[in-house]
């Protein structure tokens, strides 16, 4: 009989699966305001778009202006969707050690 053999970093460890971010309120929270953050530069450059474009007239001056009002069209994969939506576990340390004090222990295993 053979036996089996699970190491620590088997595909099911915890270790090797991403975290979802809303998993982690203060996370998704600052991820959704930089996301916000961004709208809002997008909208003032559609409003600076705007301004000029109303100032300078002609047909040129509608095209900058249909560009800066229709946000670029954007193409989603899952695995693209799923990996900015996720964070491995390096990540979630560094962002923990950010926030927190912490400490570094090494551990010996005994076998």
């Amino acid at each position: 009989m053979s036996a089996l053999r699970t190491s620590s970093h088997a595909p099911s460890s915890s270790q090797k699966h991403s975290v979802p971010v809303d998993s982690i309120p203060c996370l998704g929270y600052r991820r959704a305001e930089e996301e916000e953050e961004k709208a809002r530069q997008r909208a003032a450059a559609a409003q600076n778009a705007l301004a000029a474009g109303g100032d300078a007239g002609g047909e040129g001056a509608s095209d900058g202006l249909k560009s800066a009002l229709l946000p670029p069209a954007e193409i989603r994969c899952a695995e693209k969707d799923k990996a900015a939506n996720s964070a491995t576990p390096n990540q979630i340390r560094m962002y923990c050690q950010k926030l927190y004090k912490t400490e570094t222990i090494s551990i010996s295993g005994f076998r």
